[in-house]
């Protein structure tokens, strides 16, 4: 059966992806998940692929990236071969290390970019990996929270600039949760944002609870998203 065409051309955005085969883990140790971070610089340096948000999981990866030239396939035959061969060598095995060619789906930047990044800077936290993204170190999330250990190829710019800045990128990241409350209680996000006196806001303080609990947000967090003490004069 024929592959299906891959659509490349010049400063398309994607979202790639790539998963062990019979899903075993591809990254075992830190070590391991250096080297393929080492590998996302050369492409970036070699190819100029513009990188603005990866995670590393325990048998699949994640990256959005755009590519200048156009082609795609090159820098990825790099990224999945070169890593499966340092894998092998290391761990004594041989033989394919993912279940296939690598996943790219093409999107559109301005209507999904920052839906994306937020995907994929969430995926710890939906896999059961973590109750906190913000201590997940393997993730794009940790350069964009901690400038001084941001790798110098990861364009936190372009994500950034689409913002307004960090403080807007976390309270993105925190938005999500409280977007779903509003939605299943039929409350537009603002009316979560602000209590009357003495009255009682179910939406506002499950959206509380689950961010706490679910997004393993700290306190001051959570009360910069739902205006937490802010109140109707």
């Amino acid at each position: 059966m024929a592959r299906p065409l891959r659509i490349e051309y010049r400063g398309a955005y994607y979202h790639v992806m790539n998963r062990g085969q019979y899903r075993r883990n591809i990254f075992v140790d830190d070590k391991g998940r250096q080297t393929f971070l080492d590998l996302l610089a050369d492409m970036a340096r070699l190819w100029k692929v513009e990188i603005y948000a990866y995670c590393l999981m325990g048998n699949h990866y994640h990256l959005l990236l755009s590519v200048p030239t156009g082609v795609l396939s090159r820098p990825m035959r790099h990224l999945d071969g070169i890593y499966t061969q340092k894998f092998n060598r290391v761990h004594h095995r041989d033989g394919p290390l993912f279940r296939g060619r690598y996943k790219a789906i093409l999107i559109d930047a301005e209507e999904y970019f920052l839906s994306v990044v937020r995907y994929i800077h969430k995926n710890p936290l939906g896999a059961g990996r973590v109750s906190d993204i913000d201590r997940y170190r393997w993730s794009s999330h940790w350069g964009y929270l901690n400038k001084k250990e941001c790798p110098h190829w990861l364009d936190t710019r372009s994500v950034l600039s689409r913002l307004g800045g960090l403080k807007e990128y976390q309270r993105f990241m925190d938005e999500e949760i409280v977007e779903a409350t509003a939605w299943g209680y039929g409350k537009a996000v603002e009316e979560l944002k602000w209590r009357k006196r003495g009255a009682q806001n179910e939406a506002r303080m499950v959206a509380i609870y689950l961010g706490r609990e679910l997004g393993g947000h700290k306190h001051e967090e959570i009360g910069k998203t739902v205006g937490l003490g802010k109140r109707h004069r």
